[in-house]
């Protein structure tokens, strides 16, 4: 792919296959951004985080982009490389229009059709093993739907709720903890608001 790509210099080649993924996920990234929105209306009075707007799970990320509990760096590689043997792309958004896309949609991390991108160079141990979670979820359920409301909140709600059941096993830390508390409560009541009853009322995988 990079010796097919456009471009005569090594950052012409990079930027021509950005802009290649970009246009292979337009459709994902423009339901990212109406969730981004829809999350905002949500949040709106909420101005204690830095990220407040679409599945941020550690908000403790500088206006510049740093992480500001990254976990440890030998488990990062060691995990990464692994999904990496399995066939999942592992991103760091650091720099330029990726970190730019991160932060506008409010999201330390995402996972979408084999790839999980997260800001920083080493992210938070919430934002990594949420988005194994999310990528076990797509396997098991299909690829997210891009206007399917219900589905991204259900989902947002049994990763948040995975992570506190298992964060021994993951090793959170108490601002990882916290954040995927605070998280928790808008899922569900983002699921509440969608369908007019709780996500455990509703039997919804049941």
């Amino acid at each position: 792919m990079y010796r097919s790509a456009e471009g005569s210099t090594c950052e012409e080649k990079v930027n021509s296959m950005r802009r290649e993924q970009y246009a292979r996920n337009k459709g994902y990234i423009n339901g990212q951004k109406r969730a981004a929105y829809q999350e905002r209306k949500l949040t709106k009075s909420d101005n204690s985080a830095i990220l407040n707007t679409k599945k941020a799970v550690n908000t403790r990320v500088s206006e510049r982009g740093e992480v500001l509990n990254p976990m440890d760096r030998e488990d990062y590689f060691r995990i990464k490389n692994t999904l990496i043997e399995q066939g999942i792309e592992v991103f760091a958004a650091t720099e330029g229009d990726d970190l730019r896309y991160m932060l506008y949609i409010g999201a330390e991390g995402t996972y979408s059709d084999g790839r999980i991108t997260h800001i920083g160079e080493v992210p938070s141990r919430g934002t990594l093993f949420e988005e194994i979670i999310h990528m076990e979820q797509a396997q098991k359920y299909g690829e997210l739907s891009s206007t399917d409301w219900v589905e991204l909140y259900a989902r947002e709600i049994e990763a948040n709720r995975e992570l506190l059941r298992k964060k021994d096993v993951y090793m959170l830390d108490d601002f990882d903890v916290s954040d995927i508390t605070n998280n928790l409560q808008k899922w569900e009541k983002a699921f509440l608001k969608a369908t007019g009853v709780s996500y455990d009322e509703s039997n919804y995988r049941k």
